[in-house]
């Protein structure tokens, strides 16, 4: 049971951490640097588009087309995993907050608003790749059940994720 990569891909799969937030985006053809042309862009040609919506982000170890390697000795067991990365994004468009400000000659533009969506959409997923606190909370909690599983075995586990190891101190089962 111990060496069984099926086993331990489930249970490392069902270890996955979700975070949700709120994300916006702000966009606008005014550069404020107070010059007459800036003046004139405001009263006639102004476009300012703000979105803000909710998302929910799925972290934890993606197992399709990375090797998890097992080595145990007597009384170690080292599991080799994929670091934790970003597994889903999706921004709610359902419950999406926007408003428009927009000059006098400036009238309504829906490609504003997708193109603004995409830029929140990418600009916020950057962000959430590079959460060190995410990962490393995904890191942990994998870490940890894999641990809790193999305790009535009386087998210490170690899970290193790429070049950074994890080491668990002994969970006590109950």
């Amino acid at each position: 049971m111990i060496e069984n990569y099926s086993f331990v891909c489930n249970i490392a799969a069902l270890a996955s951490i979700e975070v949700t937030g709120t994300t916006s985006s702000i966009g606008s053809n005014i550069t404020n640097n107070g010059t007459l042309r800036d003046d004139f862009k405001r009263v006639f040609i102004k476009n300012t588009v703000r979105l803000s919506a909710t998302y929910p982000a799925k972290y934890g170890i993606d197992l399709n087309g990375s090797s998890l390697q097992i080595q145990r000795t007597d009384s170690v067991l080292k599991i080799f995993l994929p670091p934790p990365r970003i597994l889903s994004y999706e921004i709610h468009l359902d419950r999406l907050e926007a408003s428009n400000k927009k000059g006098l000659f400036r009238f309504e533009n829906e490609a504003a608003y997708t193109e603004f969506q995409k830029k929140m959409y990418s600009a916020n997923r950057d962000v959430l790749e590079k959460n060190q606190i995410y990962l490393t909370r995904s890191r942990k909690k994998i870490g940890e059940i894999i641990q809790i599983y193999f305790v009535p075995l009386n087998v210490k586990t170690i899970c290193i994720y790429d070049v950074q190891e994890y080491k668990l101190i002994n969970i006590k089962p109950g």
